[in-house]
């Protein structure tokens, strides 16, 4: 559960940097498609939904959202990120994916930094760099390593060649424009 802090709570990040992150995840929803996705519709579907509540709570940080805002942003997103590993678990299950136990543990390392997010959140420290290196690990490492492994294995199994989107570039290298 996510809780309110008090009115007018600050974010520790300065605008600027709300600001260049911002721009990060425009990029990141703009090279969708190139860079991040996985040919798997429901899991597209949601990568792209948890992009846009990434830049929706951003947003509200640039313009100093108040605190009830913010919340139902954080509470939405933790539940949608938590519906989505669900999602993909099942999936991998259900198909028998060899990788499961490997990417339910990327889940739960990614379940672990929302986590820190949401104690930083509810104790009132609002320090949005958390979000920011959760959310640069999954869109430069979960979603184009691991999502993607998964893609590859169904791929393969069908006998459909792997897509080369990238032209031999890292997937996800053009997101990270120096934002470390």
């Amino acid at each position: 559960m996510i809780e309110s802090a008090s009115a007018g709570s600050a974010f520790s990040r300065s605008q600027e940097d709300a600001a260049y992150f911002n721009e990060w995840l425009k990029n990141s929803l703009d090279n969708f498609e190139a860079d991040l996705a996985s040919e798997h519709e429901e899991i597209d579907k949601d990568h792209r939904t948890l992009l846009n509540l990434a830049l929706e709570i951003n947003n509200s940080v640039m313009i100093a959202g108040n605190d009830t805002v913010m919340t139902g942003l954080v509470e939405r997103m933790s539940l949608y990120f938590g519906d989505h590993f669900a999602t993909e678990e099942a999936l991998m299950l259900k198909i028998g994916y060899p990788g499961l136990a490997s990417h339910r543990k990327e889940h739960q390392l990614l379940a672990s930094g929302l986590d820190l997010f949401v104690v930083e959140f509810n104790a009132g420290q609002r320090q949005v760099e958390t979000l920011h290196r959760f959310l640069r690990h999954f869109v430069l490492s979960h979603i184009p390593r691991a999502d993607k492994n998964l893609i590859v294995w169904l791929r393969e199994r069908s006998g459909k060649p792997p897509e080369n989107k990238t032209n031999g570039e890292l997937p996800g290298s053009r997101l990270a424009f120096g934002f470390s």
